[in-house]
């Protein structure tokens, strides 16, 4: 019937009518399950409570009628038992801090009860100081739903100084498996519950580090079914309180985007009753406070509409653990965001703040304000945005950190009015060893050795604090012009406002022109030995001024290439009548290396005598009535070795003819 009523009613939410089952269940004292269930009283509370904050309804229930009823359950040792004259136990311990803190009454516990220490006294004296795990109550059950809800009530009272942190993590890493789940104890089966318990510890530790994200988150999201929801186990039914337990831990994880959110808050909607209200462990069962507060608590997680936030950590709405102190200042807000997709966790608060200013969830809370005008769903996720931006103080915190930034930069930058700019320094003594020669010019020796090799930078020595006064009256001119929609979303301070977008003033101005003054365009190259290797120009041919064009580089001359010598038409031997022999002879004559004498001897003309009768078809002889009687036999210009070769030749030949 109620799967049928839900697919009937479409993706509503009978919030009517689970209001007025949570405040029903305490009036069914003639039946039988009422007394049956006495055992899970306080627990109860707890969970009824949980079900209407989140469905905006805080004030459901009597706000001092749960305050007395929980108080009623105290020992004198400090521990709480599940109804009046019960057994002082852990769980019920728990749900007892919770439910105080949920109605912001942590102080009765020091007003009418036996105060916080001795809570947390009775908490801290469960753990096992050798193992670090926790008990459940004297008789020494162990569990890690017992180490969890340890950690969970002692970082809501502010004293999880009191247990040792590290022994109880050190045993939640023996509980590890190869899946990446968690058990109830070291060697057992992983399970979804045990994993959030586990998950969640670690978180309010800080040491998610040593988690396996990847491989638990992979193992969670198998969870999911066919139908839509989620089991504990592999090869078990889905049931509606794993939507809590699974998506808890995979919002630890920041994975809630790995299942199938439509598919689970159709599942969890039709396990819903929208007559009698209520939510039971899957369609067509019976209701119960457990699966109506977990189903809930699930569709907060699954951000839908009309639902105030969960915090995965604590087990409870955003605004019931806001103010109280947790193990650090990260838990002093909830580190996530519920405007951006998949409402994304943050590791600190410094991280939060980052993610805040940034532009993308900027966009998202801009897209989100757009739509909330016609989407209804919209609306209320801007509306839960903007009361938990303001009950955390996110707009101070802002402020804040970026004050503190840019009193951090000015008390970096600003100096003392009177302190000397330059202060001179003698110049190093250049060491004997080296070689290189002094290629500094002598004015650089005014060049003061305190200067940074970057324009604006100055020593740290010389900063003194940020004081009101020494701004001076040009800073407070503005050149920005504020438009129409700018201050929504404008953190700034008055301060701020008035110093930024402000020109630079004359001193300033003043001391850029003066160190410009000082800079060269030089590219000084030191050796491993800090000593000047070289200096070459800036702007060169290779490296042309800023907004001017490359010179165009010339190209390189070409090298002249020798004119190979043309073949002579005729021997170089033979002398040429009435012209001197050209230069290009000349210089070839130059180049030639001089014959040994032993070849010029062997190739000196015969006598006029002798060589009368010499004739050959090579003209390398003068003809005979054109020689001198008597004249002296003279040497030939031999060129080369080839042509003395050939000359022995030719001189054989003609002898040979001749005889």
């Amino acid at each position: 019937m109620a799967a049928m009523n839900a697919l009937h009613d479409g993706s509503k939410l009978a919030v009517d009518a689970h209001v007025k089952y949570v405040q029903s269940l305490d009036t069914k004292k003639d039946e039988l399950d009422y007394w049956l269930t006495e055992h899970l009283r306080l627990n109860g509370v707890y969970w009824g409570l949980t079900a209407v904050h989140l469905l905006a309804r805080p004030d459901a229930l009597p706000r001092q009628g749960t305050i007395d009823f929980v108080l009623s359950c105290q020992h004198d040792n400090g521990g709480f038992g599940a109804a009046p004259g019960h057994d002082a136990h852990m769980l019920s311990t728990v749900s007892a801090v919770q439910i105080l803190a949920m109605v912001d009454a942590l102080d009765e516990l020091d007003a009418r009860g036996v105060g916080k220490t001795k809570v947390a006294k009775y908490i801290a004296d469960l753990q096992d100081p050798d193992t670090g795990s926790f008990y459940g109550d004297e008789w020494g059950e162990e569990d890690t739903r017992f180490l969890y809800g340890g950690l969970n009530a002692l970082s809501l009272l502010g004293l999880l100084s009191l247990v040792d942190v590290d022994k109880a993590v050190k045993h939640i890493q023996t509980c590890v498996n190869f899946d990446g789940g968690y058990g109830v104890k070291p060697g057992a089966e992983s399970h979804s519950g045990q994993i959030f318990t586990c998950l969640a510890a670690l978180s309010i530790a800080g040491r998610l580090d040593v988690v396996e994200r990847e491989k638990l988150s992979r193992w969670l999201s198998e969870r999911q079914t066919p139908c839509g929801g989620l089991n504990g186990r592999p090869e078990k039914a889905e049931d509606v309180c794993y939507s809590w337990w699974v998506l808890a831990s995979l919002s630890i994880l920041g994975r809630t985007h790995w299942i199938d959110r439509d598919a689970l808050v159709a599942f969890i909607l039709s396990s819903q009753d929208p007559e009698n209200g209520g939510l039971a462990d899957r369609p067509g069962d019976m209701v119960d406070v457990w699966h109506t507060c977990f189903g809930l608590a699930g569709l907060s997680l699954l951000q839908f509409p009309n639902m105030v936030p969960v915090d995965p950590d604590m087990a409870s709405s955003l605004g019931s653990t806001r103010d109280c102190t947790p193990v650090s200042t990260n838990k002093l807000i909830p580190l996530l965001c519920t405007v951006c997709p998949d409402a994304p966790r943050f590791s600190d608060v410094s991280h939060l703040l980052t993610h805040i200013a940034s532009k993308g969830h900027l966009h998202h809370e801009t897209q989100t304000k757009l739509k909330a005008h016609q989407d209804i769903a919209a609306s209320v996720t801007l509306q839960q945005y903007e009361r938990w931006y303001k009950d955390n103080g996110i707009e101070t915190l802002l402020v804040e950190r970026m004050r503190a930034k840019q009193k951090k930069e000015a008390v970096r930058n600003i100096r003392k009015r009177d302190s000397t700019p330059f202060a001179p320094s003698k110049l190093r003594r250049k060491s004997k060893r080296s070689s290189q020669k002094a290629a500094v010019k002598a004015e650089d020796a005014e060049f003061p050795q305190e200067f940074s090799l970057f324009p604006g930078f100055f020593p740290s020595e010389n900063d003194v604090e940020l004081d009101e006064e020494s701004i001076s009256g040009d800073m407070l001119s503005l050149k920005g012009q504020v438009w129409p929609g700018m201050g929504k979303m404008d953190l700034a301070n008055e301060d701020m406002k008035r110093t930024r977008n402000q020109r630079k003033p004359n001193s300033v101005i003043e001391k850029m022109r003066r160190t410009s003054e000082r800079i060269e365009p030089n590219q000084v190259i030191m050796t491993s030995d800090f000593e000047v290797e070289r200096i070459k120009g800036v702007y060169d041919s290779s490296s042309p001024i800023p907004d001017e064009e490359a010179e165009t580089p010339k190209r390189a001359p070409r090298p002249k290439r020798k004119r190979p010598q043309a073949l002579a038409e005729i021997s170089v031997n033979v002398p040429r009548r009435g012209r001197r022999p050209s230069s290009r002879r000349n210089t070839t004559a130059k180049n030639t290396p001089p014959a040994p004498k032993e070849i010029m001897n062997d190739v000196l003309l015969p006598s006029v005598s002798n060589s009368s009768s010499i004739r050959h078809g090579h003209d390398i002889f003068r003809d005979d009535e054109n020689r001198a009687s008597g004249m002296a036999p003279r040497r030939l210009a031999i060129q080369s070795t080839n042509d003395v070769r050939y000359l022995r030749r030719t001189t054989f030949y003609g002898n040979c003819l001749a005889s």
